[in-house]
């Protein structure tokens, strides 16, 4: 069949006057280099094949056979690979799959982008099924939480994943922001802060967020567990302020009545950011006002808000931190 052998050179010039003139001879055709000392040829009587052309041939196996001709080694190691490097970025960085999984696709299509994204899809699910089946009992000790606003009501989510690497990247980011969303869709009716039940957050939809997190899981090769969502709702004409803290270690939702607009929103984004900083508490919303605000220590909460906002208020606040913080 056609495939190439990848020799490496032992003796640098003179390897390469031998292997042209064995090539002269009639010998294994040069192809291409594939590395400082790496050349890759040709059998004789077999021909280089589009693949070979482009990158590695299209099936992936590890041959042993004994060509031997001047500097080159005795028993060169034959290598045909589907995925070139080239591809196997473009898969990653489109999908943010493992390099596995990106290498596997390609190999199934024989090294075809637009084929290996299509296979990826069309695989996921079971991907997804089987990824969650093996690593469902690993520990989380990490995690991140995601604040989406709609209106009057700010819907959260926190995820808990294994390592801090993990968490940063846009696979969860992604995740964490989809199920803080559809949390407020979900959310119980209620003004404050209410709990939502994650398994009938995951279920909905038919079970589109499941999907999302199985999916999530094989992506990037670790278990993720939703550990709890919720949302917080404030009345009408009440300012919604949040802050996430870092990649969603601390999260806050403040409602501050009393005022409207661009300056009242980036004002409540501050009292939020107070409420991660300085904790409140079990203090409620009171013990919250008569801290020292965060940002002008001359003046508590309720001074800097009546000041700064024109007299508004905080009517409520949510405050989360992951589980790897509360312990």
């Amino acid at each position: 069949h056609d495939c190439s052998i990848s020799t490496m050179m032992m003796g640098s010039r003179r390897g390469v006057g031998r292997l042209l003139r064995a090539v002269q001879a009639g010998g294994p055709r040069w192809v291409g280099v594939t590395g400082a000392a790496t050349l890759t040829t040709v059998l004789p009587g077999t021909r280089p094949t589009p693949a070979h052309r482009q990158g590695p041939c299209s099936h992936a196996q590890t041959h042993r056979g004994p060509l031997a001709f001047g500097g080159i080694s005795s028993r060169p190691q034959v290598r045909c690979f589907a995925a070139s490097a080239k591809n196997v970025k473009i898969i990653r960085a489109e999908t943010g799959l493992a390099m596995k999984v990106c290498r596997q696709a390609l190999d199934e299509t024989d090294d075809d982008v637009p084929a290996a994204l299509a296979w990826i899809e069309a695989n996921a699910t079971a991907r997804g099924d089987k990824a969650a089946a093996k690593l469902g009992n690993r520990a989380t000790a990490e995690g991140r939480i995601g604040v989406a606003v709609a209106g009057q009501t700010a819907g959260v989510a926190e995820i808990s994943c294994e390592t801090d690497f993990v968490a940063r990247t846009d696979t969860v980011d992604a995740l964490v922001a989809s199920l803080a969303a559809a949390a407020i869709e979900a959310a119980p009716a209620g003004l404050g802060e209410v709990a939502v039940d994650v398994e009938a957050l995951l279920t909905r939809e038919n079970g589109a967020l499941a999907e999302d997190l199985k999916a999530a899981i094989a992506a990037v090769g670790e278990n993720i567990v939703v550990r709890r969502a919720g949302a917080f709702t404030v009345d009408s004409g009440v300012q919604v302020g949040t802050y996430i803290h870092g990649i969603g270690t601390y999260a806050a939702v403040v409602g501050v009545a009393g005022t409207t607009g661009d300056a009242a929103a980036q004002f409540a984004g501050k009292v939020a950011q107070h409420v991660v900083a300085m904790d409140p508490g079990e203090g409620g919303v009171d013990g919250l006002l008569d801290t020292p605000f965060l940002f002008d220590g001359d003046k508590t909460v309720r001074e800097a808000t009546a000041a700064e906002a024109g007299g508004a208020t905080v009517t409520g606040y949510l405050r989360w931190a992951i589980a790897k913080v509360e312990g």
